[in-house]
């Protein structure tokens, strides 16, 4: 049976909610998905294996009723970072399919047939509605991050700032490594879209900065490193998952609302966003907690085989 998959790839959002589908779909192996994504980047080689038609912003609800028409699908997935008051409730209206949205705000239409939104934002464990899967308990974790164990000889801190890291945090904390007098070692994987890639490993040829540009390095020096800086979206999860007690820096208000909330659960440490960051301050709580990782760990792995039952049942 097909499912039609809406979702957004580009260097500001970067590539975060197709990678969660991709997860998602690789478990429902009865699913076959084709992809509506609207890109910045149409030559991006994440979507080389994929059944994908490129659309923008011009007459998106008739776009998505047209490919429904086409590939007959059972299931419509869409999986946004912000969503346009009447998308959800006027393509349920024109296709009368079943309709799963994927959320990081709370900017749902309860015409959806199941909305999931695994974040830890504000009062998630309130959510009464059986449709609205809300919370940690749903997170969608990479299979690999569940089938990584920590090594018992761990050194050195993990940082990743997502995939094109927007806020430029990773110059920004290179930068600070220089004024710091610290003996750790800093592995720093650089994602898809970031933008100045040549320049910071030129600029930042330290002996005690380790690069990772592809996913061979970034599960091993998830595996193999002892302390972690992150930016709040999934990363802040799965290093939760790990028993990493993160350093977080948010790169916009919603994943500081969740970080903030994590910080309540044990489950990490904020140090702010853009501006408000103190960057040597940050290096320094680095180096007070390197011996010193207690974290709550509230990612327990098994959202995905929640979620997918739901999914099914529908």
């Amino acid at each position: 049976m097909n499912a039609i998959v809406r979702l957004d790839i580009s260097s500001e959002i970067g590539t975060g909610h197709f990678r969660r589908m991709q997860i998602l779909l690789s478990t429902l192996t009865e699913i076959n998905p084709i992809y509506l994504i609207k890109t910045d980047n149409i030559n991006n080689k994440l979507t080389d294996n994929v059944n994908v038609h490129f659309i923008d912003d011009n007459n998106e609800i008739d776009n998505i009723v047209y490919f429904t028409k086409i590939y007959q699908p059972k299931y419509l997935i869409f999986d946004l970072l912000k969503y346009k008051s009447n998308l959800v409730s006027e393509v349920k209206r024109s296709t009368n399919l079943k309709l799963i949205s994927f959320h990081e705000y709370k900017d749902w239409d309860l015409s959806a047939d199941l909305i999931v939104n695994y974040n830890t934002y504000s009062n998630f464990n309130l959510e009464t509605n059986p449709k609205i899967l809300a919370g940690p308990e749903y997170c969608i974790l990479n299979p690999e991050i569940k089938s990584l164990e920590r090594s018992n000889v761990s050194n050195g801190v993990f940082v990743n700032f997502g995939g094109s890291d927007p806020s430029n945090y990773t110059i920004k904390l290179l930068k600070n490594i220089q004024y710091h007098d610290t003996n750790l070692v800093f592995k720093i994987h650089l994602g898809p879209f970031f933008k100045e890639k040549e320049f910071v490993i030129k600029k930042y040829a330290c002996q005690n900065i380790r690069w990772s540009f592809n996913d061979t390095t970034f599960f091993k020096y998830l595996k193999d490193s002892k302390a972690a800086i992150s930016a709040g979206g999934n990363a802040m999860y799965e290093l939760n998952y790990l028993n990493y007690l993160p350093i977080i820096v948010a790169h916009n208000m919603h994943q500081a609302e969740f970080a903030q909330n994590m910080v309540k659960l044990n489950g990490c440490i904020y140090f702010g966003m853009h501006d408000t960051i103190d960057w040597q301050a940050l290096l320094k709580q680095l180096d007070f907690t390197y011996h010193r990782q207690k974290p709550n760990r509230i990612i327990d792995g098994n959202g995905l085989t929640r979620i997918s039952k739901i999914i099914l049942s529908l």
